[in-house]
């Protein structure tokens, strides 16, 4: 039969193991968070699945905000880029916006990382930071 005292000690261990994996988490960890960025004609909205995480999804919305005919097509380029990505086009759907989800081969995204991104549209070309929503 296994004594009270055997088991006051893996009780008693068991709680110091949970409040230490609780300690060691950070914000690295956090979970579904929103970064976003605007310039002159556009804004970008991005959600990161899982910060810190090679792999994580990554949903993007692209937004014209500009005054006069929002552009068919788009080209964007996003950095750090995943591997095999490259310039790629985009259009908007009826709700006025462009979306785009990224799985499998994504770079970590961490807190303080801002996200170049270029979009390029009928000539035009502007350049913006997409940021962690504080």
């Amino acid at each position: 039969m296994i004594s009270i005292k055997f088991k006051t000690v893996i009780l008693s261990t068991f709680i110091i193991l949970i409040f230490s994996l609780t300690a060691c988490t950070n914000e690295e960890d956090l979970v579904r968070v929103a970064f976003e960025g605007e310039s002159e004609n556009w804004r970008v909205e991005l959600e990161v699945e899982r910060l810190a995480t090679p792999g994580s999804a990554l949903t993007y919305r692209f937004f014209y905000v500009g005054e006069g005919t929002r552009p068919e097509t788009f080209t964007y380029e996003i950095e750090p880029k995943a591997p095999n990505t490259f310039e790629e086009e985009g259009s908007f759907d009826d709700d006025n916006e462009m979306y785009l989800q990224m799985y499998g081969d994504t770079q970590p995204v961490h807190k303080n990382m801002p996200i170049p991104i270029t979009i390029k549209w009928d000539d035009k070309s502007e350049d913006l930071l997409v940021k962690m929503v504080k």
